[in-house]
């Protein structure tokens, strides 16, 4: 049996265009459609609800047979979906026009045959569809005894297809350096120290100096700028990872054909990752601007994304302006769509944006709902799987029951959170002066001595914003308007 939950979650992940060739197709079977019913009740809800939908539907004899009925419209969906899909599919289309040919063969066709053949490369080549065109050449030297081959320089074929060998070998080679630092992202995060940064020049010591025996593929070119992006994000240098988002969308409007039939369609990919830059150096003009074209190219299969993208623009907006007026109220909708679409994200969107509501409640000075936050994130398993944004909420972790004058908890927590920081090698200097310093202000006894000690801490921070690694560390969490507040708190 299919829950309704799974059925529910189907119909509302259909945009209008699939859900018109559903309803269109159907129409044209003949019998009862009961299962129509159904659909039209689970469309009309808002959230699941089971006990809801038996009242939506009314029909006694399709609530009798609601769990048969549930499961026959599930697979009709996804048999009409596929159908829509396959309409649009090049690669379908690519494996029609190889069926044709075999046909051609098999009828003994080999004018139309070769005819065939011809027009299947001319397709493969258009779209890049290198593995495909491999099978057409294949093909293509298939007839050796026949009278056609004589025409034929099979030489010529067989270059072709080293050249075509290449050009998948040029597109595999670019897209392991992008695994690797896309691994690198999620683990590390943006380098700290110096054997990230030699890891990250290692991984990328080919994106520059590769020499190619044949010109890059329009497909290697996306991969080899997309590499070139995370190089800079992960670098830190956000300017920079911005270029690389600009030229990588401009190569994909100049070439719609190769990136046709994508998974995920790269030019929404190339326009978030701008935001993300622009978002990292506080330009939300720009993130408004780049988000404000990327809702114009979307459908509705962009749509949980999109609104993800919305949300990460305003509650940045927030965090900066320690606005706990529109905040507050952003939360909610954040918190209400983080359960509505729960293991429908990826799991480091998912913690980034838990990470963020931490920050968000610190800065805005409310440590109760900050505690539970961080106490959340920390003890989720999730949260391993993305040591990214660990290291910076354990910080914060300190820092929150400072606030909130654990003094007795800080005494066992900053050594405890010092040692895990260190077994994972995520102690730095921007970690060890925090640590340390309000190590030694929970000690103190009087204002002048805490007064001293916050004054010596905010100089060390604008020392350390201005280093090559440990600048990175304030993408993550910049504490320096904390320190200054509580500087003027005690004076």
């Amino acid at each position: 049996m299919k829950p309704s939950r799974e059925l529910f979650d189907l119909i509302k992940s259909m945009s209008g265009s699939e859900k018109r060739y559903f309803k269109l197709n159907v129409s044209l079977q003949k019998g009862s459609k009961n299962y129509l019913t159904l659909f039209s009740a689970i469309e009309r809800q808002n959230t699941f609800d089971e006990i809801e939908l038996r009242k939506l539907i009314k029909d006694e004899k399709i609530i009798k047979n609601l769990t048969i009925t549930k499961n026959y419209l599930y697979k009709l969906i996804i048999k009409s979906l596929t159908q829509f899909r396959n309409d649009r599919s090049i690669d379908l289309k690519l494996n029609f026009i190889l069926s044709r040919c075999k046909l051609m063969y098999e009828k003994g066709l080999f004018p139309e045959y070769f005819k065939t053949i011809k027009t299947g490369k001319d397709a493969a080549l258009k779209h890049e569809k290198f593995t495909i065109l491999l099978d057409f050449l294949e093909l293509e030297k298939n007839l050796i005894k026949k009278d056609e081959i004589g025409k034929k320089d099979m030489n010529q074929i067989y270059e072709y297809e080293a050249e075509v060998l290449d050009r998948i070998k040029e597109i595999s080679y670019y897209k392991k350096i992008v695994t690797g630092l896309f691994i690198e992202l999620r683990i590390t995060g943006i380098i700290r120290d110096e054997n990230s940064d030699n890891r990250i020049k290692k991984l990328c010591s080919g994106l520059s100096s590769r020499e190619s025996k044949i010109p890059l593929p329009v497909r290697a070119q996306n991969i080899l700028l997309l590499a070139k992006y995370l190089e800079c994000r992960l670098k830190g240098d956000f300017r920079k990872s911005i270029d690389y988002c600009k030229q990588r969308y401009s190569l994909i409007l100049k070439n719609p054909e190769v990136f046709k039939d994508y998974l995920q369609d790269p030019k929404y990919d190339a326009l978030e990752f701008h935001i993300t830059s622009a978002l990292r150096m506080n330009d939300f003009k720009e993130a408004k601007k780049v988000l404000s074209g990327l809702k114009k190219l979307s459908d509705n299969s962009a749509e949980i994304d999109i609104t993800l993208t919305d949300i990460d623009i305003r509650l940045c907006e927030c965090i900066e302006n320690e606005d706990r007026i529109t905040g507050d109220n952003l939360i909610s909708e954040l918190e209400d769509y983080l359960e509505k679409y729960k293991g429908k994200l990826l799991i480091n969107s998912e913690n980034y944006f838990r990470f963020s509501i931490i920050k968000y409640y610190f800065k805005t000075g409310n440590f109760t709902n900050a505690l539970k936050s961080v106490n959340d994130f920390l003890n989720r398993r999730q949260t391993k799987l993305t040591p990214e944004f660990e290291s910076y909420s354990r910080i914060l972790n300190v820092l929150i029951h400072f606030e909130l004058g654990n003094y007795k908890l800080l005494a066992h927590l900053i050594p405890t959170t010092k040692k895990y920081l260190m077994n994972k090698k995520k102690y730095f200097r921007f970690e060890s002066e925090i640590l340390r310093y309000v190590k030694k202000i929970i000690s103190l006894k009087n204002d002048t001595s805490v007064n001293k000690c916050f004054n010596e801490l905010f100089k060390k921070i604008l020392i350390l914003k201005k280093e090559k690694f440990e600048k990175n560390a304030f993408v993550y969490f910049d504490p320096e308007r904390w320190v200054e507040m509580k500087i003027l708190k005690v004076n």
